[in-house]
């Protein structure tokens, strides 16, 4: 199958500049653009320094490799992922450069419970004791108060999207299967809409050059009603079990919470 080959940049802002200011910078339209929020799972070892030591101001997704240099002079650190996509998903992406994110027409109502903003008590589960694994998702204290806080909350109730590294244990067959299984239970109840997915071409590239030393597979952008939907899907039972199926295969991921749409402001 054809593919298209694009790249993520993750950015983290000099002192004193703005997001608006490394876009004016930019001739070429971005395919996305959003702001990070935060990691709501970090990645356990891999790469691990390269994508955390640094508070990400911006997310990029473009077809150029370089951003010119009248953009890095406000950028203090620059993560690139290069990635291929398939040539229709290409396509989808390019139609909706113009077209802001907006929640899906055919996601349900949230339980009444969950008709607050917020996540009920009741939802919430015990800590686990000790360490979570590799990809273990679970609505505890934690995670509720990081979901709860992540966006400002003007944003808490609009599109939320989610953007995913996956490392495998041998082959992507457990989380093709899994990606199968989300999709028919989860993708109108939770909002959820991948924008893309594909494999990760190479190294993550830093602003200086280097590369690192081990490469993730997978790469993939999901776009939630709210960032209530996400949470809500995390404390369901049907849930549960397609985590478990998730983790079983693989080595290693990380989740970045992303708003696109504050950037369309």
């Amino acid at each position: 199958m054809a593919a298209d080959q694009l790249h993520i940049h993750l950015i983290s802002l000099k002192q004193g500049k703005t997001t608006q200011d490394v876009m004016r910078s930019i001739i070429e339209t971005p395919m996305i653009r959003g702001k990070p929020h935060g990691w709501i799972h970090q990645p356990h070892s891999l790469n691990k320094n390269q994508l955390l030591q640094h508070d990400w101001n911006l997310f990029l997704v473009t077809r150029e490799p370089k951003l010119p240099n009248a953009a890095l002079e406000h950028i203090e650190a620059h993560l690139r992922i290069p990635f291929f996509i398939p040539k229709d998903r290409f396509e989808q992406l390019r139609s909706t450069l113009t077209s802001q994110p907006k929640a899906s027409d055919k996601t349900p109502p949230l339980p009444q419970e969950w008709q607050g903003g917020g996540i009920p008590a009741s939802a919430i589960t015990n800590p686990k004791n000790g360490l979570l694994g590799c990809g273990e998702l679970r609505l505890d204290p934690s995670m509720a108060d990081f979901l709860s806080n992540a966006l400002p909350s003007e944003l808490a109730n609009k599109p939320v999207s989610l953007f995913n590294l996956f490392k495998y244990k041998g082959s992507s067959a457990i989380h093709d299967d899994y990606m199968e299984d989300f999709k028919k239970g989860f993708g109108n109840s939770a909002g959820a809409t991948v924008r893309f997915m594909g494999p990760v071409d190479g190294a993550l590239i830093s602003s200086d050059g280097s590369r690192a030393e081990r490469c993730w597979d997978d790469v993939n952008l999901v776009q939630y009603d709210t960032i209530w939907h996400y949470a809500y899907m995390l404390s369901t039972d049907l849930y549960a079990p397609m985590n478990k199926k998730k983790v079983s295969g693989l080595d290693d991921t990380c989740i970045l919470c992303v708003s696109e749409i504050e950037l369309w402001k």
